[in-house]
């Protein structure tokens, strides 16, 4: 219903850019988002979410702003987009806004994304201290099997986590598997300083041997639910495997020590 030559598609797309890249900037406090810190967990996570989502839509839709570097900036400005002829949309200064709008919100992207993993690096930290600073009880599975409650404990509170960034993120998120590959990382380092805690006698050895073997089976579990959920690159799934792998290393190893362990206490 509109006229060709009125290019209402890039004119919208660069007008909604100019303003919410400008609305951005102005709330975390600059290009160099300096008011970062002040926002949330969860505010941090729509702001990644929402540039990945803006720049998925903008390159889908014009392929070339891609691989464009802005003639100028326009923080203090705006863009002139009918320069030359009050009656058609000047398509060069319309891209240039576009690409500018593109590479200044990744940039943004990045330091949220920065911000974002110190954050959870602290929260999970603190939930994985509670977790295994608690007194876990030792019981008797169906099987005859001597465990306690910690795989459970942990993948839970863990899994509100990672559930959290999921779906507050897009399927293809680089920030969401380098989110996980962090969790992945705080999980291992607390298992290596809190193991020998758990090998106290021959029953808390037991438990403690089904306990990390199940965790092991677990990861590998969050892991497959993750890359079925998700469209990540071969670089994240790559990225993804190895932290997986080290922790799943870990904890197969503690339960072979811990149950070696039990026959000599």
């Amino acid at each position: 219903c509109f006229a060709p030559h009125w290019r209402v598609e890039m004119l919208w797309s660069a007008c909604v850019a100019h303003v919410c890249s400008n609305q951005i900037i102005q709330q975390i406090g600059g290009p160099e988002g300096q008011s970062l810190p002040d926002l949330t967990v969860t505010q941090l996570l729509d702001l990644v979410a929402w540039v990945e989502f803006f720049r998925e839509t903008i390159e889908d839709a014009f392929p070339s702003v891609a691989s464009i570097n802005a003639k100028k900036t326009y923080f203090d400005e705006r863009p002139d987009l009918f320069a030359g002829d009050d009656n058609e949309v000047n398509m060069e200064n319309a891209t240039d806004i576009l690409a500018w709008t593109n590479n200044m919100l990744w940039e943004v992207h990045r330091l949220a994304q920065d911000e974002f993993l110190l954050r959870t690096r602290g929260q999970v930290n603190d939930v994985l201290t509670k977790v295994y600073n608690d007194n876990h009880e030792t019981f008797q599975t169906s099987e005859m099997r001597l465990v306690t409650n910690l795989c459970e404990n942990v993948f839970a509170l863990v899994g509100v986590h990672m559930r959290t960034i999921r779906e507050r993120l897009t399927r293809k998120s680089e920030a969401l598997a380098m989110a996980v590959c962090l969790i992945f990382s705080q999980m291992r380092s607390k298992q290596i300083s809190c193991r020998d805690k758990f090998l106290k006698d021959l029953d808390t050895c037991c438990a403690a041997a089904n306990d990390f073997q199940r965790m092991s089976e677990q990861c590998e579990d969050v892991l497959q639910d993750l890359i079925d959920q998700c469209e990540y690159s071969e670089g994240a799934i790559q990225m993804l495997e190895e932290s997986c792998n080290a922790l799943v290393s870990l904890y197969s190893g503690d339960a072979v020590f811990a149950a070696k362990k039990g026959t000599f206490v």
